[in-house]
């Protein structure tokens, strides 16, 4: 999430007189001179032998002697941020902005340790200085920037905003949000403090630290609390920490940890990504336990992003030394292959080697199995619970995607499935495109690619359930969207070899008209789970591949693969309203009457069925 690499450039490193009109070309010129004082009297920016044409810098104030200061007021402001809501007031957990055609304001805030959620946008360029405008406002219940939301709204309205200052992020909301039973006033005023604040956590188990959540101006009060008050913690663990909303900040904590000379480390499941690799990055020792994620892509602010500069434009400039602190002679290399690795809006993870290539770690350990595993499958995929179980659940989730879903697979299974980690051993197992994302990244593939892959995924899926049926264990398989078609498929050229299974938001029969635009890398909706609309080919090749994925095993008619394979331990969830694959039709549905398949109709959309009836589904397979 380098989104913040983005606030850094914007709002730290570079001043535009006209950012509305602000292009790569501009960015890109010079004045001809050949010395910095003839470049200050053009007032132009001289870096590394240029004189750069529009670029400034801001004195933010924050420097190596200040930053503490810097923090503390920050904190107050931060401490200070609350909501009222029908007069009474809350603390403010979160508060995000997004500017495109539209802003999009997200202020997560919490009652009685209950988060909750409001969202609102409105077209950019109703936003002036002192003039009120009004946004389109959503309640939800749950925090909207983690997986632990409830859709869909719970309350709709508008608010009335104003704000004198757009630098400082000073907005005034105020206005009235209804459900069909209860109304619900808002007041509150945001500030630049709160889009830093990031969400971190730091706990204290044995000789260790661990963090997680996004990083920012609290990061760095529990770093520096951690350094000056535990100085018998010499590790801090990294388990989620998705990127940092702070990376001025984020910087400075980093140079107080290589300072305090604390190993950073990484466990098995952890995940990081952008700004969380920055901070890793910065532990004079560095370990990582093999199956650790590290996500890295590049940032983009206004109309360019970080790889369209030059490796001598001074917008880089901050980065690269903080890069050189932490890898040394690698460092700047590698900051700019980590703008290379994906686009802002995406996310590419490193592979073993690379993170060998680039010195990540001082050292690579390799995590025992768990116990009764002792020859568990390398590269499995993710796992949690317990391995003592006698029951095995083994999911492939949808997407399809090139990540693998990890903490987020947990808390989803966790609060929308109620499943007790106690009582069994989870897996959500790894799918090619997972394991080898360069074959996806890179060039489109062609349909009869896709149809390969798909047949190593379904091979994938089959070699988990023989090797957990190997130590005697209970096997459920579950299939969540683009896992659904896998499950299938596993029935369909394996046989019933697990013990149950839940297919949730697939389709046997899928449309021809519908896999055919798929297998060309297009994606659609269906309006009310019948009428395909909205056909569109994304421009990322990434993204036209996932498409041709899911036509590898669209194609197929799987009424007829599996009408002679026993189906009587399958629980099939589907939703009237499915936006993504569409509801089964009623030939669909007979086929599975016909099979004793167990049938769990939904009435709303694709994600609302397959998370709001995961808990019933599981339920079922479990009990069968």
């Amino acid at each position: 999430m380098r989104i913040i690499r983005v606030f850094l450039i914007i709002s730290i490193i570079i001043l535009f007189t006209n950012c509305t009109s602000l292009n790569t070309k501009k960015l890109l010129k010079t004045y001809t001179v050949d010395t910095e004082q003839k470049c200050n009297l053009k007032n132009g920016y001289w870096y590394k032998g240029k004189c750069w044409a529009n670029f400034k810098e801001i004195d933010t104030g924050i420097n190596k002697d200040s930053i503490d200061n810097v923090v503390e007021r920050q904190l107050k402001l931060i401490e200070n941020a609350t909501i009222s809501v029908n007069k009474n007031r809350y603390h403010i957990h979160l508060f995000e902005v997004e500017f495109e055609k539209e802003a999009l304001f997200i202020t997560v805030y919490t009652v009685n340790q209950l988060q909750k959620s409001i969202v609102q946008f409105v077209n950019i360029k109703k936003l002036k200085p002192n003039k009120n405008f009004t946004t389109t406002a959503l309640l939800f219940n749950g925090n909207i920037m983690g997986s632990s939301v409830d859709e869909p709204p719970i309350a709709k309205g508008s608010l009335i905003c104003k704000f004198t200052d757009f630098d400082k992020l000073d907005f005034h909301f105020k206005g009235t949000i209804k459900s069909e039973k209860d109304v619900f006033n808002i007041d509150f005023v945001t500030n630049e403090a709160l889009l830093g604040a990031g969400s971190s956590k730091l706990v204290i188990k044995g000789n260790q630290a661990f963090l997680n959540g996004d990083l920012g101006t609290i990061t760095y009060k529990q770093i520096k609390e951690l350094i000056t008050k535990h100085k018998n913690i010499k590790t801090l663990v990294f388990e989620n920490v998705p990127g940092s909303v702070n990376d001025e900040v984020n910087m400075f904590t980093g140079k107080m940890i290589r300072d305090a000379g604390l190993t950073t480390k990484l466990l098995a499941n952890s995940d990081i990504a952008s700004g969380g690799v920055d901070l890793f990055c910065s532990g004079k020792n560095r370990i990582i336990t093999k199956g650790a994620k590290l996500g890295v892509h590049s940032w983009n602010a206004m109309n360019f992003s970080g790889e369209e500069l030059p490796k001598d434009h001074p917008a880089h400039q901050y980065q690269v030394e903080y890069f050189n602190m932490c890898l040394g002679e690698k460092g700047e290399d590698f900051y700019f292959y980590t703008l290379n690795a994906a686009s802002a809006n995406n996310i590419y993870y490193m592979k073993q080697e690379e993170l060998e290539k680039w010195g990540l770690a001082s050292k690579f350990v390799k995590a025992p199995n768990p116990k009764g595993f002792p020859d568990l499958p390398e590269n499995l995929g993710y796992y949690y619970g317990n391995s003592e179980s006698n029951t095995v659940i083994i999911n492939t989730q949808g997407g399809p995607e090139i990540e693998l879903f990890t903490k987020e697979f947990e808390e989803i299974f966790t609060e929308y499935g109620k499943l007790n980690k106690d009582s069994f051993f989870v897996v959500n197992i790894n799918q090619i495109q997972i394991i080898h994302p360069e074959k996806f990244t890179k060039n489109d593939i062609s349909f009869e690619q896709a149809k390969s892959f798909d047949n190593e995924n379904t091979e994938l899926l089959a070699n988990a359930v023989k090797y957990f049926k190997s130590k005697n264990k209970k096997v459920i398989v579950t299939g969540l969207s683009y896992g659904a078609f896998m499950v299938e498929d596993l029935l369909a050229q394996y046989g019933n070899i697990a013990d149950s299974y839940l297919i949730s938001v697939g389709r046997l029969d899928i449309p021809e008209k519908v896999w055919k635009l798929f297998s060309k890398g297009k994606q659609l909706e269906f309006k009310d789970g019948v009428n395909t609309t909205r056909t569109y080919k994304s421009p990322d090749v990434t993204d036209r591949n996932m498409p041709r994925l899911a036509a590898g095993y669209g194609y197929k008619r799987y009424t007829q693969l599996l009408k002679d394979v026993d189906m009587s331990n399958v629980v099939y969830v589907y939703g009237m309203k499915d936006d993504a694959v569409g509801r089964l039709t009623k030939d669909e549905i007979n086929f599975l009457k016909a099979k004793n398949v167990r049938i769990i109709k939904g009435e709303k959309g694709h994600e609302e069925t397959m998370f709001g009836l995961l808990e019933k589904g599981l339920k079922a397979v479990i009990n069968n």
